[in-house]
């Protein structure tokens, strides 16, 4: 017999097995209980942690170091991020302090502290004080719970890098500013600047804005979505921005950032538009 022909037969012969192997493997995997593939938090039971008087708030990453593994190569230790909820509830608060309610279960992994003016709250996982089934995962998944913030009047600037989603409600506020990888909702609030710099999806959904800087840069701005009143709309960018208008607001104000900066509007209605100068 040929070689060429043994070989076919091999593969002929060999390939039905892997193919059923891979289908086998695959399901074993999809039949493994949430708890072996995702770290989950989620608790009937709640604790709050009582912010420090500050004028900011910084969500973030905590315990992760930068290890040299070899010439300009490093590894991350100890990283995770949030694979389902993720999501902060925020409502305003009358008292000088905000507070943090959290899952009783996330609570060892959560550390509070005072930079300057900016309270810090940091999610750290350490492998070793994991338990024992996730001491070995690369990149955990991590299922927090729903958290929900009461935010003082004296807080003007919140800046995130790990969480997924802002929810707002109720927030009444004379300026608020938003860095942040995640989404913002905004429902029901009275705002007077609301200031958004990054943030992957912007919907203002109900409520009134008198001031509304959006960075076109830096956000989702196709999927915006102006549900609610807006008094004047301040867009920025460095590049081609469209924007589609309703009657939602009654003044545009277009401030380039470089002078190939372009802003294409389409208007529902006559409404006031002012371009400035690029900025330096």
């Amino acid at each position: 017999m040929k070689k060429t022909t043994k070989i076919i037969i091999g593969l002929l012969v060999g390939m039905p097995l892997l193919i059923v192997t891979f289908i086998f493997l695959f399901t074993w995997v999809l039949m493994q209980p949430n708890e072996y593939r995702n770290f989950n938090l989620r608790s009937d039971n709640s604790v709050t942690i009582e912010l420090p008087a500050c004028k900011a708030i910084e969500f973030r990453q905590g315990g992760v170091e930068f290890i040299p593994v070899s010439e300009g190569r490093y590894e991350m230790t100890n990283p995770f991020y949030f694979s389902e909820d993720g999501d902060v509830y925020l409502t305003s608060t009358s008292d000088a302090q905000g507070k943090f309610v959290i899952s009783e279960k996330l609570k060892p992994y959560t550390d509070v502290t005072m930079r300057g003016d900016t309270c810090i709250i940091s999610f750290a996982f350490p492998r070793e004080n994991c338990p024992e089934q996730f001491r070995e995962i690369g990149l955990l998944h991590v299922i927090p719970g729903d958290m929900h913030l009461s935010l003082p009047k004296e807080v003007e600037y919140i800046k995130d890098g790990v969480l997924n989603l802002f929810s707002c409600t109720d927030l009444s506020c004379s300026r608020l500013t938003f860095d942040a990888n995640a989404r913002i909702d905004i429902f029901d609030s009275n705002i007077d600047t609301l200031n958004v710099q990054s943030s992957r999806l912007l919907q203002l959904r109900s409520g009134h804005v008198k001031h509304l800087f959006v960075d076109a840069d830096r956000v989702n701005w196709q999927q915006f979505n102006n549900a609610a009143f807006v008094d004047v709309e301040h867009i920025s960018g460095t590049r081609n921005v469209r924007r589609h208008v309703t009657s939602d607001s009654n003044r545009i104000v277009w401030e380039p950032k470089s002078d190939h900066a372009r802003l294409e509007l389409v208007l529902a209605g006559p409404m006031e538009v002012e371009v400035s100068k690029p900025s330096e």
